[in-house]
């Protein structure tokens, strides 16, 4: 297989992954945020950022799950002979993470009915990407193709973010201990057998689900 084959398979399924967000947002959370949100003069921040740090939630739990059963995903979905893609699966869903933020960041455009800025910051977002590639086209390769993308759509949140500093967003510090827990528990169960650390991917992986499933049911 070319290496452009493996990259643009691994690269699609991390896509397919993401959008799994956009669709559970589009059809479960936003007519809810839009519900809360009907009237524009009384819009507040704190339903805003409880939508931005679900969004943030589900692409974190994605992650990690890729992250863990990645390689036993792309066995599955696309055989042996892409193993290799395991890396692009990764690199692909850390760019496609922030392709899906920068869209539910729109929400603020859909609320003030200005969508207008939203086909601009594309646009952006798509010329500093392509001038990318044209200075480092001498040493172009998929990390900086990758690279590149994720350069360009974090430049448009960073100033997305500046402009409309209202939007204060907060990480759940308690999740992320316990995110950090388990992975170290996770590491050093390595090294007791294969057996432990399966077991410990298992009881991982669906506690994940479940915090991820009732996110979705609680908001």
């Amino acid at each position: 297989l070319s290496q452009a084959g493996i990259f643009l398979a691994g690269y699609g399924l991390a896509s397919i992954t993401a959008s799994l967000v956009e669709r559970v947002s589009l059809v479960i959370i936003w007519p809810v945020f839009f519900k809360k949100n009907e009237n524009l003069m009384s819009m507040n921040n704190i339903d805003l950022n409880e939508y931005l740090k679900f969004i943030l939630n589900c692409l974190f739990v994605i992650f990690i799950i890729l992250f863990i059963y990645g390689d036993f995903l792309i066995s599955v979905v696309l055989g042996e002979d892409y193993a290799e893609s395991y890396l692009y699966l990764i690199l692909g869903i850390m760019a496609e993470s922030l392709r899906v933020f920068i869209n539910s960041l729109f929400v603020v455009y859909y609320l003030k009915k200005n969508t207008k800025s939203i086909f601009y910051y594309h646009l952006f977002i798509a010329l500093l990407f392509f001038l990318l590639l044209f200075i480092f086209r001498e040493s172009i390769n998929v990390f900086i193709i990758i690279s590149s993308l994720s350069f360009s759509i974090l430049i448009s949140i960073t100033y997305f973010l500046f402009i409309n500093n209202n939007l204060k967003l907060s990480l759940n510090i308690k999740f992320l201990i316990v995110i950090g827990t388990v992975f170290t528990l996770i590491y050093f169960s390595s090294f007791a057998g294969s057996f432990f650390f399966n077991i410990s991917k298992y009881c991982f992986s669906s506690l994940l689900v479940i915090f991820l499933v009732k996110k979705i049911y609680n908001y």
